[in-house]
């Protein structure tokens, strides 16, 4: 078959343009083929390697137009170097030195030049071993060597039937409704129109596409297109340094992947080549080609459901969690106040050297909470419910602490008992997961006169504040409002303002400040906060992201995020008990 003919009048190079010489030994290069154009045509000359075509134009070294080329094949100026006699590249530059002919590529063959160059190579001796060699061997050698390059060249003579280069030719042919598709993070493509002023439109070509017709005007055996593309993926995997993580590439971006060196590179361009050979059979026969565990029902059977494959979200998310690159944290931290929002990283970073995005744990204030789940104003304990329901859904646990209010035990057993939204085999939350402060958070974790010395400080020494005054407030409660702002406004006569995360960030300052004694002899050691927190850094380093379906519905049903019936329920409250 005229594949030069076939491809210039049917247009099959507009998603792929055809390169000229230089662009593809910088093409090979960039993909860790390195040749040159003395070995090029060398190989051209022993009849091993041609270029797509060759172009007479005073302007071909630039461009390779759709419109033009049609006008340049019918006038004789395009012609395929493979059905012409050998012509020395030293004769395409006029007296001038200016090149007037030019080769032209396809970018998938650097595949076939990667095997021929894998082919030819004789043999690798090093440099000892020369040193070695006697003359009589030397020449033997040089015998031996002779005989066998004469061998390998009558092997490896052009051949567009088969093997690599017929792969080439055909990617080339349906470039133009597959190679798109390839360019892709898996959630988008990316389309060129080659040479084409832009008027090209991918959509309505792909929507005309006529799969066998193109596969009966190359008269070729189906089985052969199969081993095509079993041969190219076979290779993609043999070459790609990064094999073991080729999932996860593909869902990396295009213009990332093109930052590959390489064979990394390489790879890429024959799983390239391998997904347009499989669409082009999957058209065919409505089934591509899959290697090992590669096809979809295998990819579905692995992740433990059904479209799992095809749904690139999901299967991404049992990748990133796979990969430890999911960045959804594993536990968030609700609390109430703007005191505690600033104050627990605090804790975290001076008390336990942690920091709090490291081991994946996002504090979240209340007040923030209704801005996407409802109107906090009417029902904030509403809003909480749908944020915890939905995240514990997504695997993250929500762990709440609250001040005593006068609802707050009335929502905890709410949410303890509530059948889940999404997952009705269990619970909305558990109660190990909400911890409500006795009073508020500075009665709870600091005593009398810890609370009286921050009072004083915040006055700064203007007025005087006793444990004695402390004491009586602890009963009020919070349905009095705040008795400490009420205590302090109060005494000061109204002097000062009672700024609630000032008074925390006083208090926890003997916190974050104690030594290693003074946790040990338990002086702060055993304050409530120590507890809860040491409790959400625990419960964050267990909650194991699930890489399978089957194993997020493990996870729902085993009562780690909300109460559930059976064995699972003991077992997780067994574990939740000495957390």
């Amino acid at each position: 078959m005229d594949y030069l003919n076939y491809i210039i009048n049917n247009e099959h190079f507009i998603a792929c343009p055809l390169i000229g010489t230089d662009e593809f030994i910088k093409h090979c290069g960039a993909r860790g083929i390195a040749t040159s154009r003395d070995q090029l045509e060398q190989f051209e000359r022993l009849n091993l390697f041609y270029p797509l075509a060759r172009v007479r134009h005073h302007q071909t070294y630039s461009w390779f137009r759709n419109d033009h080329a049609k006008i340049l094949l019918e006038e004789g100026r395009i012609w395929d170097p493979a059905l012409q006699p050998y012509q020395p590249w030293a004769t395409f530059k006029d007296e001038n030195q200016q090149r007037q002919v030019e080769n032209f590529y396809s970018i998938f063959q650097c595949y076939p030049l990667n095997a021929l160059l894998r082919a030819t190579m004789l043999a690798e001796v090093r440099v000892e071993k020369w040193a070695s060699y006697t003359d009589e061997q030397m020449e033997d050698l040089g015998k031996r060597f002779k005989k066998r390059a004469t061998e390998v060249i009558s092997n490896q003579a052009n051949n567009r039937t088969g093997g690599p280069s017929f792969t080439a030719l055909l990617c080339q042919i349906i470039s133009n409704r597959y190679f798109p598709v390839t360019q892709s993070d898996r959630r988008t493509i990316r389309i060129s129109q080659g040479y084409t002023k832009g008027e090209w439109d991918w959509f309505e070509y792909r929507r005309q596409w006529d799969a066998k017709s193109i596969f009966e005007d190359l008269e070729i055996d189906l089985d052969l297109l199969k081993r095509s593309c079993e041969l190219v993926k076979l290779d993609a995997n043999h070459v790609d340094p990064m094999e073991m993580w080729s999932e996860i590439v593909s869902f990396v971006s295009v213009d990332k992947r093109k930052q590959l060196k390489g064979p990394a590179q390489f790879a890429q361009t024959l799983r390239a080549m391998g997904l347009m050979l499989s669409g082009f059979v999957e058209e065919l026969t409505g089934e591509g080609v899959h290697l090992f565990d590669q096809a979809p029902e295998d990819i579905d059977s692995f992740y433990g459901g059904e479209g799992v494959s095809k749904n690139n979200l999901e299967y991404l998310e049992y990748l990133a969690n796979e990969y430890h690159l999911n960045p959804r944290p594993k536990l968030i931290l609700v609390v109430e106040g703007e005191g505690e929002e600033e104050q627990f990283p605090r804790i975290f970073w001076e008390v336990f050297g942690l920091n709090l995005a490291r081991c994946e744990i996002e504090i979240r204030n209340l007040r923030g909470i209704d801005s996407f789940t409802g109107d906090k104003k009417k029902d904030k304990y509403g809003a909480l419910e749908k944020f915890i329901d939905f995240n514990h859904h997504r695997q993250t646990i929500v762990f709440a602490v609250l001040d005593d209010e006068s609802r707050a035990l009335q929502v905890k057993q709410k949410l303890t008992t509530k059948q889940s939204d999404y997952f009705p085999k269990r619970t909305v939350t558990r109660e190990e997961y909400i911890a409500i402060w006795k009073g508020c958070i500075e009665f709870a974790n600091f005593s009398d006169e810890e609370i009286a010395t921050a009072l004083t400080e915040m006055c700064d020494h203007e007025y005087n504040f006793r444990p004695t005054e402390i004491a009586p407030l602890r009963n009020t409660g919070q349905a009095e409002g705040n008795p400490l702002k009420n205590l302090f406004n109060g005494k000061t006569e109204g002097k000062y303002d009672l700024n609630k995360r000032e008074l925390l960030r006083r208090l926890f300052d003997p916190v974050v400040a104690a030594s290693k004694v003074e946790f040990e002899s338990k002086r702060m050691g055993e304050k409530p906060i120590i507890a809860v927190l040491n409790k959400v850094l625990t419960l964050a380093g267990r909650n194991y992201q699930p890489h399978s379906r089957d194993a997020w519905t493990e996870n729902q049903a085993s009562g780690f995020f909300g109460h559930t019936t059976g064995e699972e329920e003991k077992r997780t409250k067994d574990f939740l008990a000495n957390v």
